[in-house]
């Protein structure tokens, strides 16, 4: 990956790929979250994307994408550490295979600049009835969440694990904050945003760097930034008692989630072995939790956990019947036990290290989710790449999984049931 610096607060990274017939870019604005700016940031991208100039509507950007072959633009939110990001994530069919020799990329790059660094407003504020609209569909999003029994046990795990932290802000905003959101102050956030965020803008493909250095520098060159840094993940070991959370709604299967916090850095040399376990206990296909847990006692629907790296945690997530909690609960850290205790077969270790290989070797077919390793990289504060992580999975040992998962600690559990 070469890595070109714009200015002191935004980069431009490209990574090289000619196996695909498509160019991919990602414009990843990210500051350290905040409750009381959240809101305002979950609802910013969708009202940039609706008047920029040079797409003064939906009905301009719908067209000005087709005339670029169908290209694609997407946008979004996302909290990563203790981060929260804007996301533009754009697509367009490769220039050398433009039909007609067009400048496809240069098309793409100057609406995603024009949509970041372009927006209209009209008397220092933007437009009304855009705002309105926006805000609906944003209030909207959060209550799917809240309908999404999954994810909403998951979020409110979460929030519960690391209240008082930064981490269990929501990056979906909050219902009463947004109904307060008005043209002007939005307008007003967006300025000191884009000025004093971390910008990371990710090309992926066959292009000229040079070509797109040239057209991200002309488009911030009448702007004065405020230097900016992504806030550095802050871990913090457990210090209470494990807590048992129920919630009664109205649902059909019973929705648990348990927070661990696996006392283990994203930079620490021990992350290898933590992914490694995390795939032996419940993220992988043949993990202990599937064939435990769900198919040999038939005690949850599904059962699979996760880690993130930068926050030092693993989830767990599964559905069960109402009835079924206790005993779904003493399984999984029974198999737990059966782990921390060395129970760990040379099969489970060889599946579970093939299975992490295989998904790091899918990247190269993949700019996204090329984007996202390497993005993930700038916000963990390490630099490795995918064939050293992919070396360093191999060499873990089975003692090292087994100590990894010993400082496995049980945090909070959590039920949504009826």
């Amino acid at each position: 990956m070469e890595t070109v610096k714009i200015n002191e607060n935004i980069n431009l990274h490209y990574i090289p790929m000619t196996k695909l017939k498509t160019t991919s870019i990602g414009i990843y604005i990210g500051t350290n979250l905040k409750k009381e700016e959240v809101s305002l940031s979950a609802l910013l991208p969708y009202v940039l994307m609706k008047a920029t100039k040079k797409a003064e509507n939906a009905s301009e950007m719908a067209k000005y994408l087709q005339n670029l072959y169908g290209a694609k633009l997407y946008t979004g939110v996302s909290k990563r550490g203790d981060n929260r990001f804007i996301n533009f994530e754009g697509e367009v069919i490769s220039d050398r295979y433009a039909p007609g020799g067009e400048k496809l990329l240069k098309g793409l790059i100057d609406l995603m600049l024009s949509v970041v660094f372009e927006p209209i407003a009209e008397n220092g504020a933007f437009k009304a009835d855009i705002i309105e609209r926006e805000k609906k569909n944003s209030i909207n999003r959060i209550k799917g969440i809240i309908n999404d029994k999954t994810r909403y046990a998951d979020k409110k795990c979460i929030e519960e694990m690391f209240k008082g932290e930064e981490y269990s802000v929501s990056e979906y905003g909050y219902i009463d904050d947004i109904e307060k959101i008005t043209p002007k102050s939005l307008f007003e956030y967006y300025k000191k945003m884009i000025t004093e965020s971390a910008i990371n803008i990710f090309l992926c493909g066959e292009l000229n760097i040079a070509e797109v250095e040239k057209e991200v520098r002309a488009a911030v060159s009448d702007m004065s930034f405020k230097k900016a840094e992504l806030a550095e993940n802050k871990i913090i070991k457990n210090d209470k008692e494990c807590r048992e959370i129920k919630e009664q709604t109205e649902l059909t299967q019973g929705k648990l989630s348990i927070g661990f916090r696996t006392n283990v850095c994203a930079d620490s040399p021990e992350i290898w072995a933590l992914i490694v376990a995390n795939n032996i206990y419940g993220g992988g296909m043949g993990a202990k939790l599937f064939n435990n847990v769900r198919e040999k006692l038939s005690l949850a629907y599904y059962v699979s956990t996760s880690i993130d790296r930068s926050k030092g945690f693993m989830l767990l997530h599964a559905g069960i019947a109402f009835d079924k909690f206790d005993e779904a609960k003493k399984e999984i850290f029974v198999q737990l036990n059966e782990m921390k205790n060395g129970n760990i077969t040379d099969d489970e270790m060889s599946n579970a290290k093939s299975e992490i290989v295989n998904a790091l070797n899918s990247c190269y077919d993949d700019q996204k989710q090329l984007q996202s390793y390497y993005m993930g990289n700038i916000i963990s504060g390490t630099d490795v790449s995918l064939e050293e992580y992919k070396e360093n999975i191999k060499k873990v040992t089975k003692q090292e999984v087994i100590d990894v998962i010993n400082k496995l600690e049980t945090d909070t559990i959590y039920f949504l049931e009826k």
